[in-house]
């Protein structure tokens, strides 16, 4: 295995993504609560964070992206990034440290398939963000591919929510073997 310090720093905005069990909101208040709910923060520190899922996740599409190909197929690329790739740590917290106080509520307008127009909210911090990690990688991949990946990664998939309208994308600012 191989292994990278990383660091990445924001060049648009991070949506707050986490899952949550909350319904459909039926006011501007419910709404608003709801968008903080999808914060990930840390209940002792109270520091922001993202789950190294995320990163792992990010890598993994710019993988399909670039279409890389190991041995025969598609599938074993798949199989062995999903296997071999390790993100550390497990929240990986946000440069410089950021509370609740830090994060911005959009409100913006929600298109469902059928049905009116639903107004909604979700947090975010502004480009600037910089997150730091670890990886570990097969050395199949080499460190110029893992660092490719990552920024192709930052550029065309993002991380976080609403990535769809470029949303979580970054630069890869540091990558030491």
């Amino acid at each position: 295995m191989i292994t990278a310090t990383c660091e990445i720093t924001g060049i648009s905005n991070y949506v707050f993504s986490k899952p949550t069990q909350d319904t459909t909101p039926k006011s501007d208040a419910d709404s608003i609560k709801v968008a903080k709910n999808r914060v990930y923060k840390n209940e002792k520190s109270k520091k922001l964070f993202i789950p190294n899922s995320q990163i792992k996740a990010t890598i993994f599409a710019a993988c399909v992206l670039n279409r890389i190909k190991i041995e025969k197929s598609m599938q074993v690329a798949k199989a062995l990034i999903k296997s071999t790739l390790k993100v550390y740590p497990e929240e990986i917290y946000f440069k410089p440290d950021l509370k609740m106080s830090d994060i911005i509520i959009m409100k913006y307008p929600l298109v469902l398939k059928s049905g009116p127009l639903i107004w909604t909210h979700a947090a975010y911090i502004e480009p600037g963000w910089k997150l730091s990690f670890t990886i570990a990688f097969s050395e199949i991949f080499g460190e110029g591919l893992m660092k490719e990946l990552l920024e192709t990664a930052g550029i065309l998939c993002g991380i976080g929510g609403m990535r769809g309208q470029e949303n979580g994308r970054s630069e890869v600012s540091k990558f030491e073997v």
